[in-house]
C-alpha cells in the first residue's frame, strides 16, 4: 500500500480530509488525529538559533506562521514561517507504478527543508517524535521498545508485550511492530526514548538528544513514551537536503486468507518476500529517499498535469482522492507448503473503511467505483484486487451463479462466504467489467483465461435475469431493482464479456454475447428512457422518474458501445437541470427515489460527470469541491475507497502509461534521416499482401479450427490455475542493491520555496491561510464524446487492429440500435437518419464482416497463445490445395 499505518491508522500522510486538515492546521496541531476522546500524537521542533518553534503537534513553543498546504496525490506540504526561517514541512507517502515490492511497503517519509527570510545564515536543529498511542487502541496496553542502528540508519520500534493477531482495539491494528527512523550519515544525529515530557523538554532545554533510553516496558497513558529523533544541521540559509524521517507500521502476518473449505493461509506484506529483516528494508527506504522523491514528483507532475485539463478544482479532488483510496489497500504474498515465497499468490486486500461495515475486505461495488484509478495509475494492481473474489469462488464449494458481495467481512481476515444475497446482478456485472478494464489495460489475456469459467457462469446468468423487474434485486447503493441504471450495467457487462471472449479465443461465446447484449439492449431502449425528453428513468414505468445513470461511463470507458449519443446529451441536460436546483449545492442525488437529504454520492457524481458535456461537467466538478472543502463536512467524503473514481475522467482520456511513471534511463534525441519511413513503407506493402494471403488460408481451414477450439476450451476450474506471475513487471529493489533511476526532469512541485499557486480559498468562511495551491488556469473538460480512450503500452499493429474492431462494433451496433420514442440514434455512414442500414444487403455485408473480423482476431489470439509464426507461402498453398 505504500502507507503510513494504513488500512488501520491514519497518520501525517492522511492530513487530506480538507476541512479537518485545515481545521486542526489553524490550531498547530495537524499532525494529530483526534478519534473519539483520545489523541494519537506526535510532535515536531524546530530550534533556530537556540529558540525553539513547534512545526508539528500541540505543544506551542514560539509562535509560528502557517502560510500555505499544497496537496498532491503522493504529498501533503505545509510552508511554515518560523522566526527567520521559512520552513516546507512535506508529508509524502510514495505511489509506486509497477514496483510490488516497493508499493507494500507500509511507510512514509516526513521531511523538513529550511530556507532564510533575510539572507543570513541561521544555526537549525530539527527534532521529531512520535508516541506509544501509535501502537494499540487500548491505552492500558503494555509495550516495549527498542532503538538500534542498522547501515546508515537510526530506527526506534516498539510494540505490544501481548499481541493478539487479525484483532483491532478501536480500529487498530492490536498486533505488529511501529517504527520510526532517520538517516544516521547526515548533519549531527541524536535519538531519546523517554516520558514525553523528558524527551520534548530536553530538546528545547539543550538543542540535541543525549542519546539515551528509558527501558522501562509500561502501559501506553503511564508517562507516556515516545520515541524522539534529531538532526542539527548547523548554521545554513538554505538546507542542501532536507532533514527526513520516516514512520511506518508492520504487522506479519499482515492478513488471512480462508478458502470455502476452511483452508487458512497467513499472508505477509509483499515486500517480505525480498527482505531477510525488516531493519534492512528501513536502511534501504532511508537510502532510497532522493530517488522515490524524484519519483513522486514526477508521478504528481503527471498526473495534476493531465488533471488541469479539466480544471484546477478537478485536480484538488484527485489530489485528495489517490492516498486515501492507496490508504485502504495492502500488497501481500503467501508461502507455499515448503515455506517458501510463491510469486503466482500475490494479493491486494482493500478494507471498506467509511462503509456502514468498516471491515469488509475488497467490496466489489466500492472496488468497481476506485478502478478507474488503478487502472489510470497503475493497471499491475488489477489482478491482485480482483484475486481474492476470484480465488473462494472458484471452488466447487461455491454454488451460487451470480457473484460474491466482497471477499469477507473481518479484514485484515479474507474469508468469502457462499451466502446468497441480494446484488446478484450489481457485483456479477461489477466483477465481469473490472475483469474487462483490467484486461484492456494490461492485455493480460491469461489472467481472463485463469477465470473464464466463472466470468462466463456470471454472464450467462446476467443474460437469463438482467431484465428482471424483482423488487428484492439491489443496486450499490441498496436501492431496489426494477431499475434502468441496474439494467444498463448488466448489458455493459454482457458486451465486455463479449470481448473478453474474444480475447481468449472463444468465438462462439463471443457471438452469443454480443448477440444478446444488443438484443437485451434493444429492449431497454424501448422502456427505460422518458419519451418526452430521452432521459433515463429512476424506475421501469414510472415516466416522471429520473436517474443520473452513472453506470453509462463504464459503457463510454471501456467502449462497449451500448449508449448513444443521444442519451449522453439527454443525461447532460438532466444534470444542467439538477444542478440548477440549490438545494443540490454539493452534488446531485442519484435518482429521484433518493432525494437530497445533506449529502450526495460524490463517487457516482464523478461517474457522471466524466460523460456529462463540457459546461455541465465542470459543474459537478465545482459542487464536490465545495463539498470536500466544507468545514461542516461529516462521513466519509475523504475516508471513502470508492473516491478512486475521482479519476474517472482521467481514466476515460488518458493511458496509464502516461501516468506511471518509468524506470527507463532517458535517451539523447538524434536528427535522423527518413530512411526508418522509406523501409516501414515497403514492409507495410509486403505486410498488406501477406495479409491477404493469411485471408485466403484462414478461410479455407475455419470449420477446421473452429471444431478444434471447441475441443481445446475447458470450463472446469482445475484447468485454470491461479497464476499472477505474468500480471505485472515487478522491479523490485534487493538489501543494499539500491535500482537507480534515470536522471528525471526537474519537478515545479518540488519543495524549493517557489510557492505554486496564487492559492485558492478552500471553503466558506474559511481565512487566507487556509488554502490549497492553485496549478493552472481551468480549461473546460472534454466532452465525454470526443474522449479518446487509450489503455496500456501495446504494438501497433494491436492498436490497429482494436481500432478497426472498434469502427466495425460501432458501425454494427449503430445499424442494430432501435429508435427509441423522442431519442434519434446518431447518423453513420451507410445508416439513414434513424440509425438503421440503409438495405438489407448493407447489413448483411455488415453481420459477415463482423464476423470475419471476430475470427481473425481468434485465430491471431490462438496464434500469439501457442507462440506460432504467421502462416508460410506454402502453409497457404497447401491448405488452399488440401480444400479442394
Amino acid at each position: 500500500m505504500s502507507t503510513d499505518i494504513f488500512p488501520y491508522r491514519y497518520s501525517s500522510r492522511r492530513a487530506l480530509a480538507v476541512s479537518q486538515c485545515l481545521g486542526e492546521c489553524k490550531q498547530h496541531v495537524w499532525y494529530s488525529k483526534y478519534v473519539a476522546d483520545r489523541m494519537e500524537d506526535g510532535l515536531g521542533y524546530v530550534k533556530i538559533d537556540g529558540i525553539s518553534y513547534t512545526w508539528r503537534g500541540s505543544w506551542v513553543s514560539n509562535a509560528t506562521s502557517l502560510s500555505q498546504i499544497i496537496i498532491t496525490p503522493t504529498r501533503t506540504i505545509y510552508t511554515i514561517t518560523a522566526g527567520p526561517m521559512t520552513l516546507n514541512v512535506t508529508y509524502l507517502s510514495p505511489i509506486e507504478p509497477g514496483d510490488f515490492v516497493r508499493q507494500s511497503i507500509p511507510f512514509s517519509y516526513v521531511y523538513v527543508d529550511a530556507k532564510s527570510n533575510d539572507g543570513k545564515a541561521h544555526h537549525i536543529n530539527v527534532y521529531a517524535d512520535i508516541s506509544g498511542e501509535w501502537v494499540s487502541g487500548n491505552r492500558n496496553a503494555v509495550i516495549t521498545w527498542n532503538s538500534t542502528r542498522v547501515g546508515n540508519s537510526i530506527i526506534h520500534s516498539a510494540s505490544q508485550t501481548s499481541q493478539t493477531i487479525f484483532t483491532e482495539a478501536s480500529d487498530q491494528a492490536e498486533w505488529g511492530m511501529l517504527y520510526h527512523a532517520m538517516p544516521s550519515n547526515y548533519g549531527t544525529v541524536g535519538d531519546m526514548t523517554g516520558s514525553d515530557q523528558a524527551c520534548r523538554s530536553w530538546f528545547v532545554t539543550n538543542g540535541t538528544l543525549p542519546d539515551t533510553h528509558d527501558s522501562q516496558n509500561r502501559e501506553i497513558d503511564q508517562s507516556w513514551p515516545v520515541f524522539a529523533l534529531n538532526v542539527d544541521l548547523g548554521s545554513i540559509t538554505q538546507t542542501q537536503r532536507p532533514a527526513m524521517f520516516a514512520v511506518g507500521f508492520v504487522r506479519d502476518p499482515a492478513t488471512q486468507y480462508v478458502n470455502l473449505g476452511g483452508n487458512v493461509r497467513n499472508r505477509s506484506l509483499y515486500f517480505e518476500s525480498r527482505y531477510s529483516n525488516v531493519g534492512q528494508m528501513i536502511d534501504d527506504f532511508l537510502t532510497d529517499f532522493p530517488d522515490a522523491q524524484k519519483r513522486a514528483e514526477e508521478l504528481d507532475n503527471r498526473i495534476l498535469g493531465q488533471a488541469n485539463t479539466f480544471g484546477t478544482e478537478y485536480a484538488d479532488l484527485v489530489s485528495l482522492a489517490a492516498r486515501q483510496v492507496y490508504g485502504t489497500t495492502e500488497l501481500n504474498i503467501a508461502q507455499d507448503a515448503s515455506g517458501t515465497w510463491n510469486q503466482s499468490d500475490v494479493m491486494m486486500f482493500m478494507k471498506s473503511i467509511g462503509d456502514s461495515n468498516p471491515r469488509r475486505t475488497n467490496p466489489v461495488e466500492t472496488l468497481y467505483a476506485a478502478f478507474p484509478m488503478f487502472m489510470y495509475i497503475d493497471p499491475t494492481l488489477g489482478a491482485p484486487l480482483l484475486e481474492p473474489l476470484f480465488r473462494f469462488q472458484g471452488s466447487n464449494l461455491y454454488q451460487n451463479p451470480y457473484a460474491a458481495q466482497d471477499a469477507g467481512a473481518k479484514f485484515p481476515v479474507g474469508q468469502g462466504s457462499a451466502t446468497a444475497h441480494t446484488q446478484r446482478i450489481e457485483e456479477s456485472a461489477n466483477m465481469i467489467i473490472m475483469t474487462y478494464a483490467y484486461v484492456r489495460a494490461s492485455n493480460d489475456t491469461k489472467y481472463a483465461r485463469n477465470h473464464y469459467p466463472l466470468l462466463y457462469g456470471w454472464a450467462n446468468y446476467l443474460d437469463s435475469q438482467v431484465e428482471t423487474t424483482e423488487t428484492s434485486e439491489l443496486n450499490a447503493d441498496q436501492e431496489s431493482g426494477n431499475q434502468p441504471n441496474l439494467e444498463f450495467k448488466g448489458i455493459v457487462a454482457l458486451q465486455a464479456m463479449s470481448l473478453l471472449s474474444s480475447a481468449v479465443g472463444n468465438v462462439d461465446h463471443a457471438n452469443h454475447f454480443y448477440n444478446s447484449s444488443h438484443t437485451h439492449a434493444q429492449n431497454w431502449y424501448d422502456k427505460a428512457l422518458n419519451p418526452s425528453n430521452g432521459q433515463m428513468l429512476a424506475t421501469f414505468g414510472q415516466g416522471d422518474s429520473w436517474s443520473i445513470g452513472y453506470n453509462l461511463f463504464a459503457d463510454v470507458w471501456l467502449k462497449t458501445g451500448i449508449a448513444n449519443s443521444t442519451i449522453l446529451s439527454a443525461q447532460s441536460a438532466l444534470y444542467d437541470s439538477l444542478l440548477n436546483n440549490q438545494q443540490n449545492a454539493f452534488g446531485m442525488p442519484i435518482d429521484s427515489t433518493n432525494p437530497q437529504n445533506g449529502a450526495a454520492s460524490s463517487s457516482w457524481n464523478m461517474f457522471a460527470a466524466a460523460i456529462a458535456q463540457n459546461s455541465t461537467a465542470k459543474n459537478i466538478i465545482s459542487r464536490l469541491r465545495s463539498y470536500a472543502s466544507l468545514n461542516s463536512t461529516t462521513g466519509v467524503f475523504a475516508t471513502l475507497a470508492a473516491q478512486g473514481a475521482m479519476f474517472a475522467p482521467l481514466a476515460l482520456q488518458f493511458s496509464a502509461s502516461s501516468a506511471a511513471h518509468t524506470n527507463a534511463k532517458p535517451t539523447t534525441t538524434h536528427h535522423v534521416s527518413p530512411v526508418g519511413a522509406i523501409v516501414g513503407a515497403v514492409i507495410g506493402g509486403l505486410a498488406f499482401l501477406g495479409a491477404i494471403a493469411f485471408g485466403v488460408w484462414w478461410f479455407l481451414k475455419r470449420r477446421q479450427r473452429q471444431r478444434a477450439r471447441s475441443r481445446r476450451i475447458s470450463l472446469d476450474p482445475d484447468d485454470f490455475p491461479h497464476d499472477l506471475a505474468a500480471a505485472s513487471e515487478i522491479t523490485p529493489f534487493s538489501p543494499y542493491e539500491m535500482v537507480q533511476h534515470g536522471q528525471q526532469a526537474t519537478s515545479t512541485n518540488s519543495a524549493s520555496f517557489i510557492m505554486v499557486g496564487p492559492a485558492s480559498q478552500v471553503g466558506s468562511g474559511l481565512d487566507s491561510s487556509t488554502q490549497l495551491a492553485r496549478r493552472s488556469e481551468e480549461p473546460l473538460i472534454g466532452a465525454a464524446t470526443s474522449m479518446s480512450t487509450s489503455t496500456a503500452p501495446m504494438s501497433r499493429k494491436r492498436a490497429e487492429t482494436l481500432q478497426a474492431m472498434q469502427a466495425m462494433r460501432e458501425m454494427s451496433q449503430q445499424a442494430r440500435a432501435p429508435a427509441s420514442p423522442g431519442v434519434s440514434h446518431s447518423t453513420h455512414v451507410g445508416a439513414s437518419a434513424d440509425g438503421h442500414p440503409q438495405n438489407d444487403a448493407a447489413w448483411a455485408l455488415a453481420g459477415e464482416v463482423e464476423h470475419l473480423r471476430r475470427e481473425m482476431e481468434a485465430l491471431r489470439a490462438e496464434r500469439e497463445t501457442a507462440q506460432l509464426p504467421p502462416p508460410s507461402y506454402d502453409e497457404i498453398r497447401r491448405a488452399a490445395a488440401d480444400s479442394h
